[in-house]
């Protein structure tokens, strides 16, 4: 069983070596490094997260993670982005305390200018984030905007 199981390791290592993906190497998220504030309005009310953004998994994600300064029990979540260079769009990944569902939690976007699913304004040097989701309609809504500065 030991040698099987040793085996089947062996094989699925280089099958997975084969189909590696090279590093995310992408200026625009390299802005995310860094510790952020994250004020976020959300239904005409505002709430403070705070945010360690760093490369993570040999460069391929960016993870954000984030959480409630003043609760270590409340809000958390785990961002994770990357660059799908197979398809040519950036993935987004949220996991966070309200458990979202799959598909829900994943997010595709195209890089224009300096924007992917969040926004860097170079003058304020701030990211703004727009979360939209669907009602039980199907109708696109926003939940929140989202703006991260530079602890």
């Amino acid at each position: 069983m030991v040698i099987t199981l040793a085996l089947a390791t062996a094989v699925a290592g280089v099958s997975l070596a084969v189909f590696q993906h090279p590093p995310v190497q992408d200026a625009l998220l390299d802005k995310l490094v860094g510790k952020w504030e994250i004020t976020r309005v959300h239904k005409n009310e505002t709430e403070i997260n705070v945010a360690t953004c760093e490369w993570v998994l040999d460069h391929h994600f960016m993870r954000i993670s984030m959480r409630d300064p003043k609760d270590k029990n409340g809000y958390q979540a785990n961002v994770y982005i990357t660059l799908n260079s197979v398809i040519k769009k950036y993935e987004i990944y949220w996991l966070d305390t309200f458990a979202g569902t799959w598909p829900g939690s994943v997010g595709y976007g195209h890089k224009k200018d300096d924007s992917i699913v969040f926004e860097w304004k170079e003058d304020a040097k701030t990211w703004t984030s727009t979360i939209d989701q669907t009602d039980e309609n199907g109708k696109w809504t926003n939940f929140a905007i989202d703006t991260y500065r530079k602890k």
